[in-house]
């Protein structure tokens, strides 16, 4: 799975709500619990944490979209 993009422009709701509610969603959808979300860099306020999850910039995601993903762990060959 790639990931799922995810759109919320509430302005009345804050971001790290907004992927919380994303991020929920997901879980339902897919039965996996994401670890992984891309937003807009004018999105992004170094104090944004979500718990359990690592927030990335990418210009290329617009602004109020979300992209969250289940980020694979990466296993080094014997």
């Amino acid at each position: 799975m790639d990931g799922m993009l995810w759109f919320d422009n509430d302005p009345k709701v804050e971001i790290k709500t907004r992927i919380e509610e994303g991020c929920a969603y997901f879980e339902r959808k897919y039965s996996e619990q994401p670890n992984q979300v891309i937003i807009h860099p004018s999105q992004y306020d170094s104090g944004l944490v979500v718990d359990g999850i690592d927030i990335h910039t990418s210009k290329i995601v617009t602004p109020n979209h979300y992209l969250i993903s289940r980020k694979q762990a990466v296993q080094a060959a014997a």
